[in-house]
């Protein structure tokens, strides 16, 4: 692939959706490199709880992104950016494809239509926007009045994106839309595909239960154990926010026994895959994969593939 006629591709999807595999099977069949899209993968040590690539997965295809920072230190979305555009160009100028995979939506907002941070958030504010609007679909009309190019791109459902542009008009006094046109930021700066796999809710459920299993079975209590244990790991950082730790640091305080503790990591995986899904569902670009429960990742492939390559 020459840097002229450069592209990325990104397969993203909920948890447990399958992405990771599909992406690894990508990569060998167009010649690419992984670029994780995941911001609890950043952080070294949480290997289980986190479904890092195996060491089998990374010998096969190069991966990047992955253990960046220690569990004790915070992690922006800027600092990502910033380490994934340079990923970008290096995997280019070797003549392979980037292949970012993952489920982390706000690193794919600002890789795809950069970073804007805008005025700081006044939570006073946002309460009244909140409280004057009679649901999700007022709020959506409301900004589609102040701002009708930012109302297009987001989902009605999506509220907590919705009300912070809300609250942009009202700080600034001009349209979100305005001064993302406007402000400078960095992006990717070469053409992408974006595609999301998609499964069937029970389907999804099942997965993310047989998820959960492997999780306790490889040994995600000894890694919490581990963690806690050289204080890198404590429930006030952002690394102590990640799906399942909390749950686990429940556990091993004593507070619940361990079958409650696999079945809080089971509901609390199944929440992130609803922010997840509210996420995607805002990116209009992005080419929905459907999987039925028996499909195989090949298959899946070979719909990317046509599509990629069409």
């Amino acid at each position: 692939m020459t840097m002229n006629g450069a592209r990325v591709l990104f397969v993203v999807g909920e948890t447990a959706s399958g992405k990771h595999e599909i992406a690894l099977a990508l990569a060998a069949r167009l010649g690419g490199e992984i670029l994780s899209l995941d911001s609890m993968k950043v952080y070294r040590g949480m290997d289980v709880g986190t479904s890092k690539p195996s060491p089998a997965a990374r010998a096969a295809v190069p991966h990047h992104l992955l253990d960046l920072v220690d569990p004790s230190q915070e992690f922006s979305v800027a600092e990502y950016l910033g380490l994934a555009l340079a990923a970008v160009e290096d995997v280019l100028a070797r003549g392979q494809l980037p292949i970012f995979a993952g489920g982390t939506g706000l690193y794919l907002l600002a890789l795809t239509r950069g970073l804007f941070e805008g005025p700081a958030g006044d939570p006073s504010l946002r309460a009244r926007i909140l409280a004057e609007a009679a649901g999700p679909q007022d709020l959506h009309a409301r900004l589609a009045r102040v701002d009708p190019e930012r109302a297009n791109e987001l989902h009605p459902r999506d509220v907590k994106r919705i009300v912070r542009a809300i609250e942009i008009y009202e700080l600034s006094g001009l349209p979100m839309s305005k001064h993302l046109r406007e402000s400078p930021h960095r992006t990717l700066r070469y053409p992408c595909r974006i595609f999301g796999i998609a499964r069937d809710p029970a389907d999804l459920l099942a997965r993310i239960a047989s998820r959960t299993e492997r999780l306790f079975a490889a040994g995600f209590v000894e890694e919490v154990r581990r963690l806690h244990a050289d204080t890198r790991l404590t429930p006030g950082r952002q690394a102590g926010q990640a799906v399942g730790y909390r749950d686990v640091a429940e556990f091993l305080a004593g507070r619940c026994d361990l079958a409650n503790c696999v079945a809080e990591v089971e509901r609390s995986t199944r929440r992130l895959a609803r922010r997840q899904r509210t996420w995607f569902r805002g990116f209009r670009e992005l080419t929905s994969i459907h999987m039925a429960h028996d499909e195989s990742p090949a298959r899946a492939v070979e719909r990317i593939v046509s599509s990629w390559t069409g």
